[in-house]
């Protein structure tokens, strides 16, 4: 065992054991003993497990097979949501199938009751390689708030890497000096600079030193001190910004120019005792512009945004960001200076922007963060601004959040996974799964459902619950949707190609894409360019969505309906539509929600729901979907209650293409 993993052993480790059996976990309990200092919580059920991880936390947990509420897929689920860092051992006989299901939901092992002795090690295995995972993640974390900075590196812009040997080299800039000493730096004149510079940048202070080519800015970056440190470099030469400093649109600074400026701005307030406050400013559901008008009225509609800023906070340093975003920092001489600021910014959306020559309210959500308090240096702040702006998204829109260090990790995670998901289309990181549908009398193939997967280069596969209400907030889904459109209906074609005719795909529409009316103009180019029938496509859209705007969803489905587009309301039976205003929509399936199917086999409640949509729907003329579906006695069950076609991990897994197209061949489930 290496070090760290003894580390681990003689650690205090709190250990969460879920099982119906109070025997077993006993036992498991004196085993663990035996290698590890243990604080275990019992937890018979599945319910229990989670109270338990919500109140007290654990740093492992071992789930066996036979809790009252769920088995140990639907543990390994419910767990990983949960906490999708916590290491898992499933505890269970388990034949070569289930072993392999359990590693794919997450398991970091599986025990055989009868192989206590090689438990202790799993644990202390299993924590060792949480261990390393955390680490990454906040390494990653750090490095990633400084992605911009490091993306935009050039000859007057480096990143410098400082090793335990105190040999400052180039570690971003132009791809010809990286890995050089700092002498062959464009703007270093001679050996004397080149020492001053590497002294400078030992000492990890902020400072300015004067050079031939003009005044260097020397700026530590937030990492942690494992085995380097890092430090920017700017040369500013006259102080003056360039023409490509400027956003083209607004005339405010971009984002190299704002962090030049705010780096002052901080060396400043340091000298004289002062904070400074970050504004970080996204526009809500800006693309309601360019829908109204064009790209020209949003650019008009920008540079009064703009304008409204700098008239509201004069003596702030305003920039803009791309997109929507904008960004304002203020030195605070007062405690009120902060609030000031927020009321200023929101205040200048108080009245109406002009569009096509109608008038248009807009809103904005605000994240605010303190230096030094929050952070000590701009890229940091930036950041932690921006995580503050996504919990106000996420709490409604329209208002301000301030940064706070506990219980915000989740938000700066999903800042960096926004950043991730730019250029993850072009970086090649997307996949689609295909789950096969079977009628449920006659089990012949019915379509597939393409589900999306994003390989991250760090973290491996992440789950679409994680990433898309991300790429919905910041306005990314529309281009993920249309990859996603695009490589299924294609797909449709390559089968037929390969002699697998009329194979209906059905793919998910994010309420986002559905708000828009490109999406029926989206379609019929896809099918045209790839040669695929309309009727081959079935776009899935959830109950909640089309309940937003009843009129504006009518009008949209009758588009895709005549464009011979099949069309099926997702999650049905949630409680969402009217039974009134469901006559109004144009659909061919009812998918019912997989939690009614879950629960089919245990209540009265969820069989009458499931009777009652089955009923409704063939009142209607249209076919039912049940998704979920686990086990032999639910599929009976439905099949009794008289749904139409059934899906889930009884029938098939969710396949790769090569896995998929055998399935295909076959035609049917046996």
């Amino acid at each position: 065992m290496d070090s760290y993993g003894a580390t681990m052993a003689r650690k205090h480790v709190r250990a969460l054991l879920v099982t119906g059996d109070g025997g077993a976990a006993s036992q498991w309990a004196r085993t663990l003993r035996d290698d590890l200092s243990l604080d275990e919580r019992y937890a018979p059920t599945l319910r229990d497990a989670l109270a338990v991880l919500q109140r007290e936390g654990a740093d492992v947990a071992l789930v066996g097979n036979d809790v009252a509420d769920g088995s140990f897929r639907d543990l390994l689920r419910e767990l990983q949501v949960a906490r999708d860092d916590l290491p898992v051992i499933v505890v269970a006989d388990a034949d070569a199938d289930a072993m392999r299901e359990a590693m794919n939901l997450g398991a970091a092992d599986v025990v055989a009751p009868g192989d206590m002795l090689r438990l202790g090690h799993a644990v202390v295995r299993a924590l060792r390689e949480a261990g390393r995972a955390a680490l990454l993640r906040r390494t990653r974390a750090e490095t990633m708030l400084l992605d911009e900075t490091l993306r935009r590196t050039r000859d007057d812009l480096v990143v410098v890497s400082a090793d335990d040997e105190m040999l400052p080299v180039v570690y971003a800039t132009r791809p010809d000096l990286i890995g050089r000493p700092l002498a062959d730096l464009p703007f270093v004149r001679d050996g004397e600079e080149a020492e001053e510079l590497a002294a400078a940048v030992l000492l990890q202070r902020s400072g300015r030193m004067l050079f031939g080519a003009g005044s260097i800015a020397v700026d530590p970056l937030a990492l942690p001190p494992y085995d380097r440190r890092y430090v920017a470099i700017t040369l500013e030469r006259d102080g003056r910004s360039t023409s490509d400093d400027r956003d083209p649109v607004t005339g405010l600074p971009q984002r190299a120019a704002f962090e030049r400026l705010a780096r002052t701005a901080l060396a400043e307030a340091e000298r004289d005792g002062a904070s400074v406050v970050m504004l970080f400013l996204d526009v809500d559901r800006f693309h309601v512009i360019n829908e109204l008008g064009d790209h020209a009225a949003g650019d008009a509609v920008l540079r009064e945004i703009a304008r409204r800023l700098r008239d509201a906070c004069p003596d702030a340093v305003l920039a803009r960001f791309g997109g929507d975003e904008f960004v304002l920092l203020r030195v605070e001489h007062r405690e009120e200076i902060a609030r000031d600021t927020v009321d200023g910014a929101l205040a200048t959306f108080a009245m109406p922007f002009t569009v096509a020559e109608k008038p248009v309210f807009l809103t904005a959500s605000v994240g605010v963060a303190h230096a030094p308090d929050d952070a000590s240096d701009v890229p940091a702040l930036i950041g932690t601004a921006e995580a503050a702006v996504f919990e106000a998204k996420r709490l409604g829109r329209n208002n301000a959040r301030w940064y706070r260090s506990q219980g915000v990790s989740s938000s700066i995670e999903r800042v960096l996974m926004r950043r991730d998901l730019h250029g993850a289309i072009a970086r090649d990181e997307f996949d689609l799964y295909y789950q096969p549908m079977y009628d449920i009398e006659t089990r012949a193939l019915h379509g597939v459902e393409a589900l999306l997967r994003w390989r991250h280069p760090v973290h491996g596969i992440v789950s679409p619950d994680r990433f898309i209400p991300v790429a919905e907030e910041f306005g990314l889904i529309e281009e993920i949707g249309a990859w996603v459109l695009d490589r299924a209906i294609a797909q449709v074609r390559e089968w037929s190609d390969l002699g697998i005719p009329s194979v209906r795909v059905s793919v998910n529409v994010s309420a986002r894409q559905f708000e828009s009316d490109a999406l029926p103009p989206l379609v019929a180019d896809l099918l045209a360019r790839h040669g695929v029938a309309a009727s081959c496509l079935e776009l899935e859209i959830t109950e909640s969505s089309i309940m937003r705007d009843v009129a504006a969803a009518a009008r949209l489905l009758r588009a895709l309906r005549d464009l011979g587009v099949r069309v099926s309301i997702d999650d049905f039976g949630t409680g969402y539509t009217s039974l009134g205003f469901l006559k109004r929509f144009p659909v061919d399936m009812l998918k019912i929600d997989r939690t009614f199917v879950a629960d089919v086999l245990n209540g009265t409640f969820d069989c009458a729901v499931v009777r009652a949509v089955t009923t409704l729907a063939r009142g209607l003329g249209v076919r039912t979907v049940a998704e979920g579906v686990e086990e032999q006695a639910q599929h009976e069950r439905l099949r009794a209650l008289d749904c139409d076609v059934v899906q889930g991990f009884l029938f098939c897994h969710p396949l790769t293409v090569a896995a998929c197209t055998p399935v295909l061949r076959a035609g049917r489930v046996f």
